[in-house]
């Protein structure tokens, strides 16, 4: 992650870069601030003294390591998306150093170019049943629940309530999902069954030990909202106990379980803006786009 910047010279460029971005008013300037200072630090390390020394050689090194820069928040590398952020952070740094005669010439990024995108993988259903044949405990069971059987997002798990799951009216409820839409989900009865017990007597034994009290679904040992990583590694746990090839060789993630779900729900007969609502998307495209991935993936099978 990011530590503060040694040199001088560079800390009081940076702070200048700050006003720069501050007194264009952009509407998150946090985005287009912290990649640079992430640039300085990578310099530092790599012995440059002064952003003067800065050679194309450089550049381009920075820009193929942010193809391999492991994602601090998450799973995985960086996406093209903030890849694309991070190199528009520099061009308005570059920018500025021209700009306030700091540098003589121009910088010239890398064109950036986007990534083959690889394919979810896709669950059957007798996978799904494998799983959670394979859970050792209520909370695990309802990781499958929420994130198949309810289709949620990982954020959206994350922040799940318990007071968000209307057991008695057969429902849960997504406050704020993707671009703050609301949705509610309909519970089948065999995991509105399964949530109970999850609630009523493994996540009881685990809120005991919050101060205050969580209202979080989803609670870790310590009786604290899970995050996102753990919820992931622990599905990842549930797949390598299966012993199942068919199951090991993928790479499943929590969204792997929702896009499993979208495609078994039009396997079955629902219909798009069933699905669409469902899943959460705001507009229809989004989940044909769902469905023409998977197609492409049947005919490469």
């Amino acid at each position: 992650m990011n530590s503060k910047i040694r040199n001088v010279s560079n800390m009081s460029i940076f702070e200048n870069y700050v006003s720069f971005i501050k007194a264009r008013n952009y509407r998150n300037n946090l985005n287009y601030i912290t990649p640079v200072k992430e640039f300085l630090n990578w310099l530092e390390k790599r012995g440059l003294r002064s952003v003067k020394e800065i050679t194309a050689t450089d550049i381009n090194l920075y820009s193929e390591w942010l193809h391999t820069r492991p994602c601090w928040r998450g799973e995985g590398t960086l996406s093209d998306n903030s890849i694309k952020n991070h190199l528009l952070a520099l061009h308005l740094f570059f920018e500025m150093l021209l700009d306030t005669k700091v540098v003589s010439a121009a910088y010239v990024l890398p064109a950036f170019s986007k990534r083959k995108t690889i394919p979810r993988e896709i669950l059957s259903i007798a996978e799904i049943l494998e799983l959670k044949r394979c859970c050792e405990n209520q909370l695990e069971t309802s990781i499958i629940n929420i994130a198949y059987g309810c289709g949620l997002r990982r954020t959206e798990m994350v922040m799940l309530n318990v007071h968000d799951v209307l057991l008695s009216k057969g429902y849960l409820v997504v406050r704020s999902g993707k671009n703050d839409k609301r949705r509610e989900i309909p519970l089948t009865e065999k995991i509105s069954a399964e949530i109970k017990n999850y609630i009523f007597t493994f996540r009881q034994q685990r809120v005991v030990f919050s101060v205050p009290l969580e209202n979080a679904f989803f609670l870790n040992s310590n009786g604290q909202r899970i995050s996102g990583g753990s919820l992931n590694n622990m599905l990842k746990t549930i797949c390598s106990r299966c012993g199942n090839k068919n199951i090991t060789a993928k790479n499943i993630t929590l969204h792997c379980l929702r896009h499993s779900i979208a495609t078994h729900l039009q396997e079955a007969g629902a219909g798009m803006e069933f699905v669409r609502d469902f899943l959460g998307h705001t507009e229809i495209d989004t989940t044909q786009l769902y469905m023409i991935r998977r197609r492409k993936q049947f005919k490469t099978a």
